[in-house]
């Protein structure tokens, strides 16, 4: 029942809030039909391999939770579960790093219409190139006859009933580490988004530079550990041990951050020092959110290891 129970628990994160339990029901019923006939016609228990085996084979979790959705277009039914995932993960990492752009933007100019006049045409021709890409590389995978329903294994699930983060959540957590990393190095950069003529322009003071190191090991950490989880959702105790340390880790160098302001620096202009306390309020109150978020995360985690410990 262990492997039922995880696989039911995995289709159910798939579906809307109102249809999780009645087709985690229905499900069951047929998997537990399934799982006596085959008792029967052995004449024994079946073994753990061969209960995944049947798992495997009456399908991946997202497949399944696909069949329920009313509506499918584009990919067929095998692959639409996993062309919709990956855009919702492309277009939330998109979206996150143009939002920041966007605010960026609009606290260099103080001018909402202006920021976003110079944001927007990139958001559109990001989402259209975003949707392309996605539904060209699904459309290919399905058209070479790879089945990625069947690369997987139902003992990699996380236990039924216990609070791990969604697998949508885990890979955007890594696609945006992965935007961050690449930005913190220099490998890719939005100063021509961010730049315009005749206006004061946002810059990093010495703090970050002097945290740059710490920056990029925290980042390069944080991702390794939303991979672990990713790749290894059965592993409860261990990863939220691993998101304990990574928040009280990110705690410590908020609170460094936080003591050792300024934070920005602004170009010269006719309204530079009025922008400059602007900014650094601004990102005062988002260090402050963010090391209170860090240490909420720890916390949770902490009771969440004590609970499990106790049970």
């Amino acid at each position: 029942m262990d492997l039922i129970d995880r696989y039911l628990g995995a289709v159910k994160r798939e579906l809307p809030e109102g249809q999780r339990e009645d087709v985690a029901a229905e499900l069951g019923d047929v998997l537990l039909s399934q799982r006596e006939e085959r008792e029967a016609e052995l004449g024994r228990a079946l073994t753990r391999e061969e209960t995944e085996a049947m798992l495997v084979g009456f399908g991946h979790p997202l497949v399944v939770a696909g069949r329920y959705r009313k509506v499918q277009h584009l990919i067929g039914p095998e692959m639409f579960p996993f062309w919709w995932f990956a855009l919702k993960l492309t277009f939330a990492t998109v979206g996150g790093v143009y939002l920041v752009l966007v605010i960026l933007r609009i606290l260099a100019t103080e001018d909402v219409a202006r920021g976003l006049s110079r944001v927007l045409p990139s958001v559109t021709h990001g989402a259209l190139f975003t949707f392309g890409v996605v539904t060209l590389v699904c459309f290919l995978l399905e058209r070479s006859g790879l089945d990625l329903s069947k690369r997987w294994r139902p003992r990699d699930l996380p236990p039924s009933g216990s609070a791990t983060r969604s697998r949508f959540d885990l890979s955007t957590d890594i696609a945006m580490g992965v935007v961050f990393i690449l930005w913190w190095t220099g490998a890719i950069e939005f100063s021509a988004i961010l730049r315009h003529d005749g206006y004061p322009v946002v810059g990093m003071a010495q703090v970050w530079r002097d945290l740059h190191a710490p920056i990029l090991a925290y980042a390069v950490a944080s991702l390794a550990v939303s991979l672990v989880e990713f790749v290894r959702p059965a592993w409860v105790t261990p990863n939220r041990l691993l998101s304990v340390g990574r928040h009280l880790t990110a705690a410590a160098i908020l609170v460094v951050l936080l003591r050792s302001g300024p934070w920005a620096t602004v170009s010269a202009g006719a309204e530079s020092a009025r922008l400059l306390t602007s900014v650094e309020l601004a990102i005062q109150i988002g260090l402050s959110a963010g090391l209170a978020a860090s240490l909420w995360g720890a916390g949770q985690g902490l009771w969440r290891l004590a609970r499990g410990a106790r049970a």
